[in-house]
């Protein structure tokens, strides 16, 4: 029976952005597996999503803490909001943008044909792998000098969470708070995925992680992205969504 096939990465491109980090892994095979997209696996291939939880994990670590010694005398409600913009989805994938992460992704052709290399959670994602490879290989030792380099060295590029440009939208339009319900849970109890919904109305938008946080903000943007789409001047006219 044939599987399906996956593109791999030109080992030149993964030397090359291990270059771009400043960081020589010790095991290079952490880095092929975090260039490992999902979608590679059914080609024989060994994913990197484990690398995406525990660096997902080592990220928030290393970020609390750079914010913290930069900016002693902010509230920690203030720091979990700078926070929140660091580690959000496009933010992360601006950081994999601008290190030619995308290139070096290994997927089905499939995702690849789909522009998976582009898109912002694949990158994010992978981003989050990479950072994983190198807590395994250095520790926060090797974590830290690349999140201060890469990703706290200047302000985000982007706004607020997608959780709170979601709060806002719906504030701003006299509508009613979102909901967001855990309707799916799958693996160990140190190792769950989440599939949330964010319900506003009639609308329903879905987000999956590893982390309930991360769950809620992909169905957040998935919402968000609905109702931006329904109020643009070439929608066609429908139903308007009612609250309840």
């Amino acid at each position: 029976m044939r599987g399906r096939t996956a593109t791999k990465p030109d080992l030149g491109t993964a030397r090359q952005l291990s270059e771009r980090l400043g960081y020589r892994f010790r095991d290079p095979s952490l880095l092929d597996l975090a260039l490992t997209h999902g979608s590679a696996s059914s080609a024989g291939g060994v994913a990197n999503q484990g690398l995406e939880y525990l660096g997902d994990a080592a990220l928030g670590l290393a970020v609390s803490e750079a914010l913290y010694r930069r900016l002693p005398g902010a509230s920690p409600g203030d720091l979990t909001n700078l926070k929140a913009r660091y580690v959000c989805n496009p933010q992360l994938a601006a950081v994999a943008r601008s290190l030619g992460l995308g290139p070096c992704l290994r997927m089905g052709k499939a995702e690849d044909r789909q522009g998976g290399r582009e898109k912002d959670r694949c990158l994010a994602d992978a981003m989050e792998a990479v950072i994983g490879a190198l807590y395994l290989d250095g520790g926060m030792a090797a974590v830290g000098p690349i999140v201060d380099r890469f990703v706290v060295a200047q302000e985000p590029t982007v706004g607020n969470s997608a959780k709170t440009e979601l709060q806002e939208w719906l504030q701003s339009r006299g509508r009613k708070t979102p909901r967001y319900v855990v309707v799916h849970e799958t693996g160990p109890s140190h190792y769950r995925n989440y599939l949330v919904e964010a319900r506003c109305g009639s609308r329903v938008g879905r987000g999956q992680g590893y982390r309930k946080k991360k769950a809620e903000e992909r169905a957040a943007a998935d919402v968000l992205a609905q109702l931006v789409r329904s109020e643009a001047p070439s929608a066609s006219v429908s139903q308007p969504d009612v609250d309840r």
